[in-house]
């Protein structure tokens, strides 16, 4: 049978310290403050100590959680915004340009090499290798 209130009992004091960093600095008068009225005193001891120990690890990672989401609706955010500040800007330099140039510039066919890419790896791969 655990004593209660033995303050030196090296549960007590675990108990009483892990409480004291949560933010209670009197735990003891809710829950000793009638040592006959409570019949599953040990019971309600360790489970008082399982939320003391489990509880900030779950608020921790839901917190964790929220601050992942909202970096990736951030980085989505700015990439969105990155891509506007291009179309502005393209936008503005073609008012300001001479419309000679912007027709002399301006391209109505485009030829995709589908390998061009592939080969300038392998070539850059083979001459960091030799």
């Amino acid at each position: 049978e655990l004593d209660v209130s033995n303050p030196h009992h090296l549960f007590m004091i675990m108990l009483k310290t892990i409480t004291m960093m949560l933010g209670e600095l009197d735990y003891e008068r809710s829950y000793f403050e009638h040592p006959n009225d409570q019949h599953f005193n040990i019971t309600n001891l360790i489970i008082l100590l399982l939320f003391a120990i489990i509880m900030p690890i779950l608020l921790m990672n839901l917190l964790v959680g929220l601050a992942i989401g909202d970096l990736m609706q951030i980085q989505q955010n700015a990439r969105l915004k990155r891509l506007a500040t291009q179309v502005q800007l393209h936008t503005n330099l073609e008012k300001k340009l001479p419309s000679k140039l912007i027709q002399r510039w301006t391209k109505n066919e485009y030829i995709v090499y589908i390998n061009k890419g592939i080969c300038n790896r392998f070539s850059t791969l083979f001459k960091e290798v030799s």
